[in-house]
């Protein structure tokens, strides 16, 4: 389960999920999956990328229940 996925949503407060990235990213975790710190590092200094696409209202499972909806 995630810790306030609104809260540190990417599209709506961008600054608190990069802080939040970074937190996660500290040396505690690096022993935990046993991550070198100069990968961290790297990883720290990349931007939080969005690939948000609009959903299609007629694709998916039963269009003829949403054609009803509609009409």
């Amino acid at each position: 389960m995630l810790n306030g996925n609104y809260l540190y949503n990417p599209r709506v407060n961008p600054k608190a999920a990069l802080d939040r990235r970074n937190l996660v990213l500290e040396p505690l975790w690096w022993k935990t999956i046993r991550w070198a710190p100069k990968k961290a590092a790297k990883l720290k200094l990349k931007h939080i990328l969005l690939n948000y696409r609009k959903q299609d209202e007629n694709a998916g499972l039963a269009p003829y229940f949403r054609e009803e909806l509609r009409a």
